[in-house]
């Protein structure tokens, strides 16, 4: 279940259901072949990224529907690589859930992975933060924070 898997009830589905079944997606034979420390590493890319990306699309106090949706896009890129534990998912959503998420707690999540992934996690950074109108000041701002936290990170 995506973050939106909550926005659907059973009722809003009616129409759904009489359509033809759809095979539900495995998910790939890659995930057999991770180590439990490839798979923890994984996890810890993916908390980061979206304490991160709920951190730049909440600094203008108004997360929008295209921004969730890239938010959302990000995770799911991962979850198709592999499976991600139900324990990281939860945690997935503790963040979904907090819109006042300061610095120092997506610094806690940053801290957890490498200067190279920091690096990947940018390109996504950016998407969130161009996702609805652009790069507005306040997220300049928040991109140049986390540019500043790459730079000076011990």
């Amino acid at each position: 279940m995506g973050l939106f898997g909550n926005l659907f009830n059973n009722d809003s589905m009616d129409e759904v259901k009489n359509e033809t079944p759809v095979k539900e997606e495995a998910v790939p034979a890659e995930e057999n072949k991770l180590s439990p420390e490839e798979h923890a590493k994984l996890s810890k890319i993916t908390l980061a990224t979206t304490a991160l990306s709920y951190y730049v699309a909440a600094c203008d106090d108004n997360i929008t529907l295209d921004e969730y949706m890239e938010i959302d896009l990000n995770v799911s890129r991962i979850n198709k690589k592999i499976r991600i534990p139900d324990d990281i998912m939860a945690e997935i959503k503790k963040l979904s859930d907090n819109h006042n998420i300061t610095w120092d707690e997506v610094k806690t999540y940053l801290d957890m992975v490498s200067d190279t992934e920091l690096l990947e996690i940018k390109d996504g950074i950016n998407r969130v933060a161009a996702a609805s109108d652009g790069i507005s000041d306040t997220e300049k701002k928040v991109i140049d924070q986390f540019n500043s936290y790459i730079m000076n990170r011990n």
